[in-house]
């Protein structure tokens, strides 16, 4: 288990399957290595990747887009639209930039 502190929000890491966020669980599934959906406050959405394993689309469980993303060759976003329910970006790693307010 690995934990994080960003100022009033902890953050527990259980493995690459649960992350707890201020008493919030949030339950990721895979295919292989690949993140595929997940499962937070009891909603669940798909998570489609690009060529890299970055988020590039989540949907809805009926296959509603709810975000899109599309990055530049470094990690920075390209294009973005709707809320992405996920910290899981760029090459499928977890972002703290809004730990940092960026």
């Amino acid at each position: 288990m690995l934990t994080t502190n960003a100022g009033s929000t902890t953050t527990y890491f259980v493995s690459n399957y649960y992350e707890v966020v201020n008493g919030l669980v949030t339950k990721y599934y895979y295919a292989g290595t690949q993140r595929i959906a997940m499962r937070k406050d009891g909603v669940l959405s798909y998570i489609l990747g690009d060529h890299l394993g970055s988020t590039s689309i989540i949907t809805d469980s009926s296959g509603n887009v709810i975000s899109e993303t599309k990055y530049k060759a470094w990690g920075e976003t390209r294009y973005s639209s709707g809320s992405n329910p996920s910290n899981y970006t760029y090459t499928g790693q977890y972002s703290y930039t809004a730990d940092f307010g960026l």
